[in-house]
């Protein structure tokens, strides 16, 4: 019979050293065929059948969030993804790895973000303390969150030793210090109500029965005797957010020589980054008044990013979306059309032209204007038609303080 070893590591884990648990079962993860607190052995006869290893990971280490992106291929989205969570980073996302989830709502993308240094960290303790032959079947590792029980439309908390693990979506949870529960359980109702909690406790918790019940939310309370043996049930494929894929196979520790021709690629890949960007910049650059220029640059991001906050330099996050999208497709149409009117929008905008909004669909771009001199629309409709782009004009209206209005669509022609 196939059984499945599912190891829960603890936190403050080193390379050498890490406390961990760990329990035996058959596929289903419903029948326990044992359970230990100390690293397995290859002697022991039982763990002979074990076909694939489960990893779950302490929630103190991993960051779980989502951000809103538009319909990318797989490996722009990869590309794009540190860039959109700029503004929730506190550290360098070159120092960062990210997990991106399966999509569970248009344009939503779950990811987990995990520090390169705790992935390189808990990678090395199991090489170190399990067999060697074992590191095959290493194929799973989870955020501890993702593992807690959890029905859709509710909340979910599992009391562990000091911490409280709290799974709040399919792909969403964090962990905090117990003494903090609560306070953070209050500030998540603000943006999202479950229809009941769902307690997961070893003992009777009367204070935090008590406090949660004051949440004004249904309140079930389940006592389990074995909290891993609760997360193994709850462990199904298709695994949400899998922070390895075959790692321990197909992949072994970076040699000196490695990593020194990766720092190398690095630093040649941003010099050449680096180097396309006057290009790009001009869109963003070429403005009379600077406070105007932000204003503007602003409004483009609100454009192109509808359902994310404005941060501090939108000239700076959209640019490099650019340069990305420019270095992945050199041919992309967008790219092609905003090269194109950029400097004449820019130019304009000095004259009295002001964008309103703008948005990029079905290979074209579309402005929202406004105007008091009607011969600055003309120009740069016969401008852009002498090389070779499309631009239309439509919607026309004139208020009462004599600003015209109007919506301009430019496209690539035929």
């Amino acid at each position: 019979m196939a059984y499945d070893l599912i190891i829960r590591l603890q936190k403050d884990a080193t390379e050498e050293e890490g406390i961990c648990e760990w329990i035996l079962v058959e596929k289903s993860h419903k029948h326990i065929i044992r359970t230990g607190e100390d690293w397995p052995v290859e002697t022991d006869e039982v763990f002979k059948d074990v076909q694939d290893i489960i990893v779950i990971v302490p929630m103190v280490e991993i960051f779980l969030t989502e951000v809103t992106m538009p319909r990318l291929s797989s490996d722009r989205l990869k590309k794009a993804i540190p860039y959109a969570l700029e503004d929730k980073l506190t550290e360098d996302p070159s120092s960062l790895d990210f997990i991106i989830g399966e999509e569970e709502k248009k344009g939503v993308i779950p990811v987990a973000i995990v520090h390169q240094e705790r992935m390189q960290t808990w990678q090395t303790l199991l090489r170190n303390r399990l067999p060697a032959n074992w590191h095959a079947h290493i194929n799973v590792m989870l955020p501890a969150a993702l593992v807690t029980p959890w029905q859709p439309g509710e909340w979910s908390i599992l009391l562990d030793h000091d911490m409280a693990i709290v799974r709040i979506g399919k792909q969403a949870g964090f962990a905090i210090e117990k003494e903090l529960l609560m306070q953070s359980l209050q500030h998540v109702l603000i943006i999202q109500r479950p229809t009941a909690i769902q307690l997961y406790c070893t003992i009777d918790p009367q204070v935090f029965i008590e406090e949660l019940t004051k949440l004004a939310v249904p309140l079930h309370v389940n006592r389990i005797a074995n909290p891993l043996a609760t997360m193994a049930e709850t462990i199904k494929k298709p695994y949400p957010l899998n922070l390895i894929e075959n790692v321990y196979s197909n992949k072994q520790r970076r040699t000196n020589v490695e990593i020194a021709l990766w720092i190398c690629s690095a630093i040649a890949g941003l010099w050449l980054l680096v180097s396309t960007v006057t290009n790009i910049t001009s869109y963003f650059i070429l403005s009379g008044e600077k406070r105007a220029l932000n204003e503007q640059e602003g409004k483009v991001y609100s454009a192109l990013y509808p359902n994310q906050p404005v941060p501090k330099n939108a000239k700076y996050s959209v640019q490099r979306e650019l340069d990305q999208l420019q270095t992945d497709n050199a041919e992309n149409t967008f790219l092609r059309l905003i090269t194109i009117i950029s400097p004449e929008m820019v130019a304009l905008t000095k004259s009295g032209l002001t964008i309103n909004k703008m948005s990029y669909k079905n290979n074209q771009i579309e402005f929202d204007v406004a105007f008091k001199n009607s011969g600055l629309l003309e120009n740069l409709v016969r401008s852009l038609e002498l090389q070779g782009i499309s631009a239309v004009v439509s919607n026309t209206s004139l208020s009462t303080e004599g600003v015209i209005g109007a919506h301009l669509t430019i496209n690539e022609g035929s």
